[in-house]
């Protein structure tokens, strides 16, 4: 599960028409930590939740473009069980606007101009409120409770939820060691899908022994219940660091680059393929970014294995998905190549490949368009990254392991051409 600086990383859906106001509030609450989806009406929040990651808070606009935003609350009911908190904002203000979104259900009402602090501090307080009632209802229904769950870990805390699963910050009893404690909910236990993700998802980690890739500490099931226990990253996201600091500069582009493809390597080596590799799932251990982590695991699969995805459905995320992923064709190393590259890209200019686009609109763009790459001083950085997001597979580098041995060689001939005197060649 994604940490930043030790905390469980937070993200908002803000649903809100007017462009300017919600440029301001993204960048008001990224300041914050937090991770921001945002949505101009609600054909693109229809679209877009489904595929998107779970929101932990949704900021509401009612006046939206083409209607209200109460009319989203029944599909966000059943999407997101349980609903996260939704806070409105709105412009509407009188007694009977205010008693009509807390009929629909909405948890609180702020009005517009927005007050910063109020907005940020309501933030705080809805995402605490709701992450401390889950934690007591999950934890209490965990075999031994919250003080010895599985007879082996105590619960600190909650790092994050989603559809199928809770994942919390825990103590091994046996080791002393804190971890990232995994458990599917009680229902999904009880689906045979979803218990074989996991339990291949452990088995197969267990299986890979690389400092990119998180270790797997314990997993097993008891009383419906399955679990697996992770070691705890603290650091960072990707995500967060750049959005924090900038983009990377070329050289440590090239570091997290080649430290990232070694955790492909080790995967492929397992015979694995990641499917989800994003700067949100890439960790920086104690903030360095030669040493990034690998993590969430939850859409891994073999190549050959057809039986745990349903035909039809893509499966990972927009914006850093490989074009075979999206049009269902096989999937290999080369796959997560695709993405460790659109990563690598996000790193070194702080930017999506497609700027504005979102759900079908965005899967159609790395499906169908070339990836544009920044322009950068070192040619044979450009280089690499245009082999790994080449649309096709084929025009990719065939493996991680070729790719790592390439790296060196265009470093070494891009090295030599700068120290080689003007004119000295011929």
């Amino acid at each position: 599960m994604s940490l930043v600086n030790g905390a469980p990383v937070t993200r908002i859906a803000l649903v809100e028409d007017d462009e300017t106001i919600q440029e301001l509030l993204q960048e008001a609450l990224e300041r914050r930590g937090y991770e921001v989806t945002g949505y101009q009406s609600l054909a693109a929040a229809r679209v877009g939740f489904p595929l998107d990651p779970r929101p932990d808070l949704i900021l509401l606009d009612l006046g939206l473009p083409d209607g209200c935003g109460l009319e989203l609350l029944d599909m966000l009911r059943e999407a997101l069980q349980p609903c996260p908190p939704v806070v409105v904002l709105s412009g509407r203000n009188c007694e009977k606007d205010l008693e009509e979104g807390y009929g629909a259900g909405v948890d609180d009402y702020l009005t517009k101009p927005l007050r910063t602090p109020e907005l940020l501090a309501k933030c705080k307080s809805w995402i605490s409120r709701a992450r401390a009632k889950a934690m007591v209802k999950d934890s209490e229904e965990l075999p031994g409770g919250p003080k010895r769950a599985f007879n082996r870990f105590e619960l600190l805390g909650k790092l994050g939820q989603g559809g199928i699963g809770v994942v919390y910050r825990a103590r091994d009893l046996l080791t002393g060691d804190q971890v990232a404690l995994k458990v599917l909910r009680r229902s999904e236990s009880r689906n045979l899908e979803a218990r074989q993700r996991m339990v291949r998802e452990a088995q197969g980690l267990s299986e890979v022994q690389a400092r990119g890739v998180v270790r797997i500490v314990h997993y097993g099931e008891e009383q419906e219940h399955a679990y697996c226990a992770m070691e705890l990253v603290e650091g960072p996201t990707l995500q967060a660091y750049v959005s924090e600091r900038g983009p990377l500069s070329e050289g440590e582009t090239w570091q997290l680059l080649t430290s990232l493809l070694e955790a492909c390597a080790a995967l492929e080596a397992g015979g694995i393929v990641h499917r989800d590799i994003k700067p949100l799932n890439l960790i920086l251990r104690e903030g360095q970014v030669d040493d990034p982590v690998l993590l969430d695991f939850g859409l891994a699969r073999r190549p050959d294995d057809r039986n745990l995805t349903q035909e039809g459905v893509v499966l990972g995320t927009p914006g850093f998905m490989a074009p075979e992923q999206i049009l269902g064709h096989d999937i290999d190393a080369r796959t997560d190549l695709f993405s460790a590259g659109m990563v690598a890209r996000y790193a070194v200019c702080a930017k999506d490949a497609f700027p504005g686009l979102s759900g079908i609109p965005l899967l159609t763009a790395i499906a169908t368009r070339p990836i544009q790459l920044p322009k950068l001083e070192d040619p044979a950085l450009r280089e690499v990254l245009r082999r790994l997001t080449a649309t096709l597979p084929e025009e990719r580098y065939s493996s991680p392991r070729e790719a790592l041995a390439t790296v060196p060689q265009l470093r070494s001939a891009r090295l030599e051409e700068q120290l080689t005197p003007a004119g000295a060649a011929g």
